[in-house]
């Protein structure tokens, strides 16, 4: 009897060995799904924030079409072009007459004074 008492009791402490390592492998995939659930939420979110940059993207290649196709721009860019044109060589007239004026006054200056030492 004492060697099935020794069965017995080599067979019950196997089997708590194996229930604990049972609790241990419940609790690792616990964990495990926990880290599952996280990272596949973390991956839609991705997918959804590209899926939006994409749209976006979308979204703006049609704009600039629009704006490249528009009439408008390019004649606005065409006027606003004519009248800096314009106003440049106005400047440039301006600047020029008042080189001119700078350049005659002081020349009568230097002469009055030429004039006043000579004299």
């Amino acid at each position: 009897m004492a060697d099935l008492e020794e069965r017995l009791s080599n067979l019950e402490g196997q089997t708590d060995k194996h229930a604990v390592a049972i609790d241990a492998l419940r609790t690792d995939i616990a964990n495990l799904r926990v880290e599952l659930r996280t990272d596949i939420a973390a991956i839609r979110s991705d997918m959804a924030l590209r899926s939006e940059t994409a749209e976006l993207g979308r979204q703006i290649a049609s704009m600039r079409v629009d704006m490249a196709t528009r009439g408008e721009l390019a004649e606005l860019r065409n006027d606003m072009s004519r009248k800096f044109d314009i106003i440049d060589a106005k400047i440039d007239r301006h600047f020029v007459w008042l080189m001119g004026m700078m350049v005659t006054g002081f020349i009568t200056v230097i002469g009055a004074l030429v004039g006043v030492v000579y004299r």
